[in-house]
């Protein structure tokens, strides 16, 4: 028995998002290892299935590479991640392992197919199944039964039927999941802009968020579950001693929402000298001075913190359940404390017009913030803000090709039309980025040749994605 996961070939020049529910094309050329498939891999293992995984993304396979690398050895089982944005192009894959292995059974994960499992399963006939609740249990016991019938969380297509078995309760114990199989993947090509060192690696510690936030995937994980410090302790030691990982990325929605918990480990990597250096996310109203401070002796260097507006009625309308003073406040705390400060703002929001996004830029300007996206609101379906907009009649396509977060958006308010929303925010970037004294802050803060290089390559692409757009749309007009 094996079972083949796969990360898709890119869609867009740098690559696509996938895991944990995002999605869009990518502004410069990230590349992060396929977590949600890193997770499947070592529950798989840690319960003795054998498991193969290609990183199409990451290694930037076109799809005749991939059919290669599918054809060396046929699977009982292949599961490939999807995405709203890039949909239509991964279900090719479903295809080719058809075309080279007929028996295969073939199935897709994604917080897409979990919004929608009969539309994706109705789009091609080479798709076997869809996972629409969380996918380590049921695609483990698929591999054991090898009947989508028998399956709970799974749903498939029985002639001119779809049968959406019951689905299979949240995971309790996250523990229960292993570790992320890191050792599957090529280390040494992954990057992104705030990366110190390299091998870089992602990590998972928890699933869900604290917060619901109406735009945001979140919905789909359930309540937030902690995996132990015992567990994420194990590795840590083993990604720094075996596999020589000297950079990590923590992908949760917020590793501080448990303050204790949060405490416990960080010192013990303290205690234990985990020679990492790391970046997080966090929400603004669970970190504080003493506890950035604590992150810094850890080997954090940079925080990534969803601003999302500099609108308290913004913020309402998303039930964000944040201030505008409190995210001032922690911005000032985790500067004071020595860390990086990477801002996630969202143009494009319901409530959005030329002055909020004006008090955004300011706002950015005015926290010093060390990075920043200004990425457009990109509906995902199965969320209010989804709902929202389609009950409103703002919606213009479902072509989900085109649910791209650095395009023109998919939506126009009454107030403010979709060509609008989107030369603001390529505005937002160049006021932001296009600062003498931004640029040179980033020049003296350089430590080594790996900082520099992702400073010159995220350069030319932020020229080619806002300055030069910006100035097709401005000379058009």
């Amino acid at each position: 028995m094996e079972v083949l996961l796969i990360e898709p070939p890119p869609f867009g020049k740098y690559g696509n998002q996938r895991s944990k529910g995002a999605f869009g094309n990518l502004k410069t050329d990230i590349r992060w290892p396929p977590i949600d498939l890193m997770v499947i891999a070592g529950h798989l293992r840690k319960n003795g299935v054998s498991v193969r995984l290609i990183d199409g993304g990451g290694e930037r396979l076109s799809l005749r590479e991939l059919r290669h690398r599918i054809s060396i050895k046929e699977p009982q089982i292949a599961i490939f991640n999807t995405s709203t944005t890039t949909i239509y192009h991964d279900l090719k894959v479903a295809k080719e392992i058809k075309r080279i292995w007929k028996n295969t059974i073939v199935g897709a994960i994604g917080v897409h197919v979990m919004a929608l499992p009969e539309e994706t399963l109705s789009l091609i006939s080479d798709l076997d199944f869809v996972v629409f609740s969380e996918p380590e249990i049921p695609i483990f016991n698929l591999s054991k039964m090898l009947n989508v019938s028998s399956v709970r969380g799974l749903c498939y297509k029985k002639g001119d039927e779809f049968i959406r078995n019951s689905p299979e309760p949240p995971i309790q114990n996250m523990d229960e999941l292993g570790i992320p199989a890191h050792d599957l993947l090529l280390l040494n090509i992954y990057q992104e802009p705030q990366l110190k060192r390299k091998p870089l690696t992602i990590t998972m510690v928890s699933r869900g968020c604290i917060n619901k936030c109406t735009f945001c995937s979140s919905h789909f994980y359930g309540r937030y579950r902690l995996r132990s410090v015992e567990n994420v302790m194990g590795e840590l030691r083993w990604i720094t001693k075996e596999l020589g990982v000297k950079e990590l990325k923590f992908y949760d929605d917020g590793i501080t929402y448990n303050r204790e918990w949060a405490v416990d480990l960080f010192t013990r990597m303290i205690e234990e000298k985990i020679d990492l250096t790391w970046n997080t996310n966090i929400r603004a109203d669970s970190i504080d001075f003493e506890l950035a401070r604590l992150m810094k002796k850890a080997g954090c260097h940079t925080v990534n913190m969803g601003l999302e507006s500099a609108s308290q009625d913004i913020l309402n309308n998303i039930k964000k359940n944040i201030t505008v003073e409190k995210m001032e406040r922690a911005v000032t705390d985790c500067k004071k404390a020595g860390l990086e400060v990477c801002g996630y703002f969202i143009i494009g929001l319901p409530g959005e017009t030329l002055k909020t996004v004006n008090e955004t830029i300011e706002f950015a300007k005015k926290l010093d913030l060390d990075l920043v996206t200004f990425n457009i609101t990109a509906p995902h379906p199965g969320t209010p803000f989804y709902d929202y907009l389609e009950k409103n009649g703002y919606l213009r396509t479902k072509d989900w090709s085109k649910y791209d977060t650095n395009s023109v958006p998919v939506y126009d308010y009454p107030n403010m039309a979709a060509e609008e929303t989107y030369s603001l925010a390529l505005t937002a970037y160049r006021k932001f980025y296009m600062r003498p004294q931004y640029f040179w802050k980033r020049l003296k803060r350089l430590d080594s040749f790996v900082e520099l290089k992702n400073l010159v390559n995220n350069f030319f692409a932020f020229m080619n994605n806002f300055i030069l757009k910006g100035l097709k749309i401005k000379f058009s007009k």
